[in-house]
């Protein structure tokens, strides 16, 4: 959280604000506080939006998602969500630090994509918008869009999809 709150407007100043604010956020049950599971003392923590928390950022008449968006991580998918949460963060700071900002973003199967007679749920989509002008010897999309696949072949689904980026 800490490196990702460098492209904030008023970034955190120390890892011990990042934990003060979280805990402030857990009690007042925005957040939910779990622990990695992992052999031995000292287990790593990571925080999911409560159904509260979603509601206060999307207001309350936004339609909440699933359960599970609010669940603890399950123990044999905590591995592939802490290194998905660590490309989700890298990538708005890397794009921060050369100009554009990533906008549009989408959680994990909320994006579906038509795949012939399938469905492609990823992992995370989400555009970036370009702060300064291309050189005028280049064409480019001022907002491309990408998407973060699943490496797991579990997000195909048969049935109609609704393509929504």
């Amino acid at each position: 959280m800490l490196k990702l709150a460098g492209t904030f407007p008023e970034p955190f100043a120390s890892e011990r604000r990042v934990r003060e604010r979280l805990r402030a956020l857990a009690a007042e049950r925005r957040v939910r506080r779990w622990r990695y599971a992992t052999a031995g003392p000292g287990a790593a923590v990571y925080y999911t939006l409560s159904a509260a928390g979603y509601r206060l950022l999307h207001g309350h008449d936004a339609a909440v998602p699933s359960r599970r968006a609010f669940a603890a991580v399950p123990v044999a998918r905590q591995r592939h969500t802490a290194a998905l949460a660590d490309f989700l963060v890298h990538t708005p700071v890397a794009a921060h630090a050369v100009g554009p900002a990533v906008t549009d973003f989408r959680r994990e199967n909320g994006p579906q994509f038509s795949a012939g007679e399938d469905c492609l749920y990823p992992d995370a989509a989400f555009s970036n918008l370009y702060s300064q002008s291309p050189p005028a010897d280049r064409t480019f999309d001022p907002c491309p869009r990408f998407i973060v696949p699943s490496p797991r072949h579990v997000g195909y689904h048969r049935g109609e999809c609704a393509r929504l980026l």
